[in-house]
Protein backbone atom coordinates (compact mmCIF):
# COMPACT_ATOMS: atom_id res chain seq x y z
CA UNK A 1 0.00 0.00 0.00
CA UNK A 2 2.75 2.45 0.93
CA UNK A 3 4.65 1.63 -2.25
CA UNK A 4 1.60 2.42 -4.36
CA UNK A 5 1.09 5.71 -2.51
CA UNK A 6 4.71 6.68 -3.20
CA UNK A 7 4.29 5.74 -6.86
CA UNK A 8 1.18 7.93 -7.17
CA UNK A 9 3.01 10.87 -5.57
CA UNK A 10 5.82 10.45 -8.13
CA UNK A 11 3.29 10.56 -10.95
CA UNK A 12 1.82 13.73 -9.51
CA UNK A 13 5.26 15.37 -9.43
CA UNK A 14 5.96 14.29 -13.00
CA UNK A 15 2.96 16.28 -14.25
CA UNK A 16 4.94 19.51 -14.09
CA UNK A 17 7.95 18.17 -15.98
CA UNK A 18 8.63 18.18 -19.70
CA UNK A 19 5.63 17.39 -21.97
CA UNK A 20 6.72 13.85 -22.84
CA UNK A 21 7.09 12.80 -19.21
CA UNK A 22 3.87 14.62 -18.36
CA UNK A 23 2.03 12.67 -21.06
CA UNK A 24 3.41 9.35 -19.83
CA UNK A 25 2.44 10.22 -16.26
CA UNK A 26 -1.05 11.22 -17.32
CA UNK A 27 -1.61 8.04 -19.34
CA UNK A 28 -0.36 5.86 -16.51
CA UNK A 29 -2.52 7.69 -14.01
CA UNK A 30 -5.60 7.22 -16.15
CA UNK A 31 -4.95 3.50 -16.29
CA UNK A 32 -4.73 3.43 -12.50
CA UNK A 33 -7.95 5.39 -12.15
CA UNK A 34 -9.84 2.74 -14.09
CA UNK A 35 -8.94 0.09 -11.51
CA UNK A 36 -11.64 -0.14 -8.85
CA UNK A 37 -9.27 -1.21 -6.08
CA UNK A 38 -7.09 1.88 -6.59
CA UNK A 39 -9.89 4.43 -6.08
CA UNK A 40 -9.80 4.58 -2.25
CA UNK A 41 -6.03 5.11 -2.29
CA UNK A 42 -6.21 7.93 -4.85
CA UNK A 43 -9.04 9.59 -2.93
CA UNK A 44 -7.01 9.43 0.29
CA UNK A 45 -4.02 11.15 -1.31
CA UNK A 46 -6.29 13.91 -2.65
CA UNK A 47 -4.53 14.63 -5.93
CA UNK A 48 -5.35 18.18 -6.84
CA UNK A 49 -2.49 19.84 -8.56
CA UNK A 50 -0.02 20.86 -11.18
CA UNK A 51 0.31 24.60 -11.43
CA UNK A 52 3.44 26.13 -12.87
CA UNK A 53 4.50 29.71 -12.19
CA UNK A 54 5.45 31.37 -15.45
CA UNK A 55 6.58 34.83 -16.42
CA UNK A 56 5.33 36.49 -19.56
CA UNK A 57 7.67 38.66 -21.66
CA UNK A 58 6.44 41.77 -19.83
CA UNK A 59 7.51 40.26 -16.50
CA UNK A 60 3.99 39.83 -15.15
CA UNK A 61 3.59 36.65 -13.13
CA UNK A 62 1.10 34.21 -14.57
CA UNK A 63 -0.24 30.98 -13.19
CA UNK A 64 -0.44 28.54 -16.03
CA UNK A 65 -3.02 25.82 -15.50
CA UNK A 66 -1.55 22.52 -16.63
CA UNK A 67 -3.79 19.86 -15.14
CA UNK A 68 -6.07 19.64 -12.15
CA UNK A 69 -6.82 16.37 -10.39
CA UNK A 70 -9.62 15.88 -7.87
CA UNK A 71 -10.63 12.83 -5.88
CA UNK A 72 -12.47 10.39 -8.12
CA UNK A 73 -15.56 10.63 -5.92
CA UNK A 74 -15.99 14.23 -7.11
CA UNK A 75 -16.66 13.11 -10.68
CA UNK A 76 -19.41 11.08 -12.25
CA UNK A 77 -18.30 7.67 -13.43
CA UNK A 78 -16.70 7.92 -16.86
CA UNK A 79 -16.14 11.69 -16.71
CA UNK A 80 -12.72 11.67 -15.05
CA UNK A 81 -10.81 10.49 -18.12
CA UNK A 82 -12.32 13.30 -20.17
CA UNK A 83 -11.53 15.97 -17.58
CA UNK A 84 -8.07 14.58 -16.92
CA UNK A 85 -7.11 14.89 -20.60
CA UNK A 86 -7.31 18.68 -20.56
CA UNK A 87 -4.03 20.05 -21.84
CA UNK A 88 -2.32 23.28 -22.82
CA UNK A 89 0.45 23.00 -25.40
CA UNK A 90 2.71 26.02 -25.05
CA UNK A 91 4.49 27.71 -27.91
CA UNK A 92 7.82 26.59 -26.43
CA UNK A 93 6.66 22.97 -26.91
CA UNK A 94 6.07 23.43 -30.65
CA UNK A 95 8.62 22.72 -33.37
CA UNK A 96 9.83 25.97 -34.93
CA UNK A 97 11.16 25.90 -38.48
CA UNK A 98 12.39 28.82 -40.58
CA UNK A 99 12.26 27.82 -44.24
CA UNK A 100 14.34 29.12 -47.12
CA UNK A 101 11.11 30.06 -48.93
CA UNK A 102 10.52 32.85 -46.39
CA UNK A 103 8.00 31.02 -44.22
CA UNK A 104 8.31 30.52 -40.46
CA UNK A 105 6.26 27.71 -38.96
CA UNK A 106 5.45 26.51 -35.45
CA UNK A 107 4.36 22.88 -35.70
CA UNK A 108 2.00 21.38 -33.10
CA UNK A 109 1.98 17.68 -33.95
CA UNK A 110 -0.49 15.19 -32.49
CA UNK A 111 -1.33 11.55 -33.18
CA UNK A 112 -4.23 12.21 -35.54
CA UNK A 113 -3.88 15.86 -36.49
CA UNK A 114 -1.47 18.77 -36.84
CA UNK A 115 -1.84 22.48 -36.28
CA UNK A 116 0.66 24.92 -37.79
CA UNK A 117 1.11 28.62 -37.09
CA UNK A 118 2.56 30.09 -40.27
CA UNK A 119 4.12 33.47 -40.97
CA UNK A 120 4.97 34.35 -44.57
CA UNK A 121 7.38 37.22 -45.08
CA UNK A 122 6.59 40.02 -47.59
CA UNK A 123 7.11 39.18 -51.28
CA UNK A 124 7.78 35.47 -50.78
CA UNK A 125 6.10 32.36 -52.16
CA UNK A 126 5.91 28.71 -51.11
CA UNK A 127 6.74 25.80 -53.38
CA UNK A 128 3.96 24.18 -55.43
CA UNK A 129 2.68 20.98 -53.80
CA UNK A 130 -0.34 18.77 -53.15
CA UNK A 131 -1.49 16.27 -50.53
CA UNK A 132 -2.51 12.70 -51.32
CA UNK A 133 -4.33 11.75 -48.11
CA UNK A 134 -4.51 14.63 -45.66
CA UNK A 135 -7.17 17.33 -45.52
CA UNK A 136 -5.72 20.81 -45.07
CA UNK A 137 -7.67 23.91 -44.07
CA UNK A 138 -6.18 27.37 -43.53
CA UNK A 139 -7.51 30.20 -41.37
CA UNK A 140 -6.06 33.61 -42.19
CA UNK A 141 -5.37 35.60 -39.02
CA UNK A 142 -3.41 38.57 -40.36
CA UNK A 143 -2.79 40.23 -43.70
CA UNK A 144 -3.63 38.98 -47.19
CA UNK A 145 -2.71 35.66 -48.80
CA UNK A 146 -2.54 35.05 -52.53
CA UNK A 147 -3.77 31.48 -53.13
CA UNK A 148 -2.75 29.80 -56.37
CA UNK A 149 -4.03 26.42 -57.54
CA UNK A 150 -4.45 24.25 -60.62
CA UNK A 151 -8.05 23.33 -61.49
CA UNK A 152 -9.34 20.05 -62.91
CA UNK A 153 -8.57 21.23 -66.45
CA UNK A 154 -4.94 21.97 -65.63
CA UNK A 155 -5.47 25.73 -65.68
CA UNK A 156 -3.67 27.83 -63.07
CA UNK A 157 -5.96 30.11 -61.09
CA UNK A 158 -5.54 32.47 -58.17
CA UNK A 159 -7.57 34.36 -55.59
CA UNK A 160 -7.01 36.31 -52.39
CA UNK A 161 -7.92 35.32 -48.85
CA UNK A 162 -7.91 37.84 -46.00
CA UNK A 163 -8.37 37.85 -42.22
CA UNK A 164 -10.95 35.31 -40.95
CA UNK A 165 -11.27 33.63 -44.36
CA UNK A 166 -10.84 29.86 -44.49
CA UNK A 167 -9.11 28.15 -47.40
CA UNK A 168 -9.72 24.44 -48.05
CA UNK A 169 -7.18 23.07 -50.50
CA UNK A 170 -8.59 19.53 -50.81
CA UNK A 171 -6.31 17.51 -53.15
CA UNK A 172 -5.42 20.40 -55.46
CA UNK A 173 -1.94 21.36 -56.59
CA UNK A 174 -1.45 24.69 -54.85
CA UNK A 175 0.88 27.29 -53.41
CA UNK A 176 0.60 30.43 -51.30
CA UNK A 177 2.22 33.80 -51.83
CA UNK A 178 2.52 37.00 -49.86
CA UNK A 179 2.69 39.73 -52.49
CA UNK A 180 2.27 42.57 -49.97
CA UNK A 181 4.71 44.69 -47.96
CA UNK A 182 3.44 43.27 -44.63
CA UNK A 183 3.73 39.87 -42.99
CA UNK A 184 0.85 37.43 -43.50
CA UNK A 185 -0.12 34.98 -40.76
CA UNK A 186 -2.41 31.97 -40.85
CA UNK A 187 -3.23 28.75 -38.99
CA UNK A 188 -3.11 25.39 -40.78
CA UNK A 189 -5.27 22.48 -39.64
CA UNK A 190 -4.34 19.04 -40.96
CA UNK A 191 -5.95 15.65 -40.43
CA UNK A 192 -6.63 12.43 -42.33
CA UNK A 193 -10.36 12.17 -43.16
CA UNK A 194 -12.23 8.88 -42.93
CA UNK A 195 -14.59 9.72 -45.79
CA UNK A 196 -17.75 9.84 -43.67
CA UNK A 197 -20.04 12.75 -42.85
CA UNK A 198 -19.53 13.59 -39.17
CA UNK A 199 -21.31 16.95 -39.03
CA UNK A 200 -24.01 15.81 -36.61
CA UNK A 201 -21.44 14.18 -34.33
CA UNK A 202 -19.27 17.30 -34.29
CA UNK A 203 -22.26 19.57 -33.73
CA UNK A 204 -23.79 17.56 -30.88
CA UNK A 205 -20.80 16.05 -29.06
CA UNK A 206 -21.09 18.10 -25.88
CA UNK A 207 -22.00 16.75 -22.44
CA UNK A 208 -22.92 19.28 -19.75
CA UNK A 209 -21.79 18.36 -16.22
CA UNK A 210 -22.63 19.90 -12.86
CA UNK A 211 -19.88 20.96 -10.45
Amino acid sequence: MQILKSFVHCLKSALVLIPLIRQIARSTFLLLCKQQWVKPIIEEIDIICAIENKFCPQGIEQKCFVLQWKPISAFEEGVLSVMANFEIVHERDSIHVKKETGTEVNYYIFDEAEIHLNTIMPHTIQEWHFHKKIDESILITKGRLLCKFVDDNGIEKSCYATKNDIVRVHNSIHTFENDTDEMTEFVVFRFVPAGTNKRELIKNDKTVVRR
